[in-house]
């Protein structure tokens, strides 16, 4: 009789093949979403392959709010445009799809650049998760995107360095599909893993993630801040002991709220789906608890209700995949510029704390007020693999550059610029590591794109 941990050999079986196309985009995330609108944009066939009934990513069923990352709130120094731009222009033709680029009530509090109260983190965008799914449904069927949802990647085709394809499984079964080009926009980097490219986990010393994000949706909050800090929703430090690190962030709908708070597990794997199960379990337990700690301690939420909890707790953390450059803290900091350059970031490195350590802070440092750094190609490009890309946080860069760009602003035009990228690969019959990225930045600027 079989016992744990021995193996069982599964009989060998055809696949069938059951639909081939120019370009896979795997994962309907906000980096998926930009970079299959961007490739069928610019007419070639993009099929966006999503494991949930919707896309929108840690958007929706994470319920992550608000998007960071569009930069500065003053006329002229917003630093992300082109097709993330499009997705809050059209949320904002929907009644109660978003308040908008807004600017932190904090922001212009300082006496000089040095002394920033945000941290650089002047503006924000409070977005409704449904109004989400919709627009983002629409523009991709009106870009030509075909979709194929409730589909999990579970292997890839090779032939050398190449992938070929991509297996899949959802209720119709097992089958393939065929791509000349793949760009991987899962979060976890699991079509690179699967591909056989190298990567980087958690921090070097000692290979731990940032804790895992517990995000609920919740109604009737009589308070009209767009963003509640910790000792503004508990005016007394004894009632914050339990929920010290929560946050409360507005949503357009009267009265309605998002709450993220750290889950208090810190040695969850989010790769592991026992894991997941773990957090997942405490944040749907802990919603009763969240609930009547702010009716009884917090100004504004006496009457307050729960909504909704995230499909999928928030997820900060997991592979990095290692591309043809590796992006540096020193690049962050020093607002590092690159020939290169596909996407403008101005958001801090924040790494929440991996351990619960009280000795361990957040660093929030990174480009001084009314600056930037840029996301080179290269760390697009993973090292190995010829036909493939990877958007959104699962670029290559170190653990503290990563707590800088994982943010969903950041990721979108990080997915734009793959899109575009994959487009011209396949326009010109070269990899993607082969493209002239000196074309490949002249068309995201007419794209719209601010570089």
């Amino acid at each position: 009789m079989l016992q744990e941990n021995e193996w069982i050999v599964e009989p060998e079986k055809k696949v069938p093949v059951i639909k081939t196309t120019d370009l896979i985009i795997c994962g309907g995330g906000p980096a998926g979403i930009c970079a299959a609108i961007a490739a069928a944009r610019s007419g070639v066939r993009v099929l966006l392959i999503e494991r949930y009934g919707f896309v929108g990513g840690m958007a929706t069923t994470g319920l992550v709010n608000p998007i960071y990352g569009f930069g500065y709130f003053e006329e002229g120094k917003q630093i992300i445009r082109g097709i993330p731009e499009d997705i809050v222009q059209e949320l904002l033709k929907m009644e109660g799809g978003t308040l908008g680029h807004r600017r932190r009530s904090e922001c212009k509090a300082c006496s000089s650049i040095e002394e920033c109260p945000t941290n650089g983190i002047s503006s924000l965008l409070c977005f409704d998760p449904e109004a989400f799914k919709y627009v983002a449904i629409k523009m991709l069927e009106d870009a030509g995107v075909d979709l194929l949802l409730h589909s999990l990647i579970v292997e890839v085709s090779m032939q050398d360095d190449t992938i070929t394809g991509i297996i899949i499984e959802n209720k119709s079964g097992r089958s393939c599909i065929l791509a000349k080009i793949v760009i991987d926009a899962t979060g976890d980097g699991d079509v690179a893993a699967l591909a056989g490219n190298p990567y980087e986990f958690g921090r070097p010393q000692d290979g731990a993630v940032q804790p895992n994000s517990v995000i609920l949706r919740i109604g009737n909050v009589m308070r009209n801040e767009d963003r509640i800090a910790p000792d503004q929703i508990f005016p007394d430090p004894q009632n914050r002991i339990a929920l010290p690190s929560v946050f409360l962030f507005r949503l357009p709908g009267k009265g309605e709220y998002i709450v993220n708070y750290d889950c208090g597990i810190y040695d969850a794997n989010p790769l592991k789906a026992e894991d997941l199960t773990r957090v997942q379990v405490k944040a749907v337990k802990e919603a009763g608890t969240v609930i009547e700690a702010l009716r009884k301690y917090s100004p504004g939420c006496r009457d307050t209700y729960l909504l909704s909890t995230a499909v999928h707790v928030g997820i900060r953390e997991s592979r990095r995949i290692i591309g043809d450059y590796v992006l540096t803290k020193d690049d962050v900091v020093s607002a590092r510029k690159f020939d290169d350059g596909v996407a403008k970031v101005a958001f801090p490195i924040d790494i929440h704390n991996p351990t619960g350590s009280v000795d361990e802070k957040n660093p929030m440092v990174g480009p001084k007020c009314g600056d930037y750094y840029e996301i080179p190609y290269r760390s697009l490009v993973p090292q190995k693999i010829d036909n493939l890309l990877v958007a959104g946080r699962c670029i290559s860069g170190t653990h503290e550059a990563h707590g800088s760009y994982r943010l969903m602003g950041p990721c979108m035009t990080i997915g734009q610029a793959a899109g575009t990228a994959a487009a011209l690969s396949i326009e010109e019959k070269v990899s993607p590591r082969k493209i002239d990225t000196k074309l490949l930045r002249k068309t995201l600027i007419k794209e719209g794109v601010l570089i």
